[in-house]
């Protein structure tokens, strides 16, 4: 396709197919169907994230021949992933759901405090010696000593 300028010349325009483009729209709900508001929605190369409502609209890129991937995020929730077969200027109307997802987390970081050193495992006992004479002091002070049998 060629433009003509005001001066006479030919100006080459960009050859080939217009971006394709189709309209994604719908909501993000949990396990019960609540709204779930600032989940992320993301594919081919643009993302929207949810309102209040659980709302969202994305504009989305076709390429010929092939699906596309959507990916929901929120923390909390597991990430899910769909797959919609979009055809040019379509608007498709979609409700995602997702499900709470378990409690992880990795920590990473740096020791501050110094290694602490290891405990022994078998701890050392001290032992006494009882003598007779030990004994016997203890028993003459008793006052059951004084009854004999």
């Amino acid at each position: 396709m060629a433009v003509l300028l005001a001066s006479g010349a030919a100006a080459a325009a960009p050859e080939g197919p217009p971006a394709q483009t189709a309209r994604l729209e719908g909501e993000v709900v949990d396990e019960a169907g609540a709204p779930v508001e600032g989940a992320t929605i993301a594919t081919s190369g643009t993302s929207a994230i949810t309102d209040a409502k659980g709302s969202f609209t994305l504009l989305v890129p076709l390429a010929p021949g092939e699906a596309a991937v959507v990916t929901v995020i929120k923390t909390g929730f597991d990430p899910a992933l769909f797959e919609e077969q979009l055809l040019a200027g379509e608007t498709r109307r979609v409700r995602y759901r997702l499900a709470h997802g378990s409690l992880s987390a990795t920590v990473t970081g740096k020791r501050l405090l110094p290694r602490l050193p290891e405990v022994e495992r078998d701890p050392i006992v001290g032992h006494h010696q009882i003598t007779r004479a030990d004994l016997g002091s203890t028993w003459e002070a008793s006052p059951a000593s004084s009854t004999r049998c």
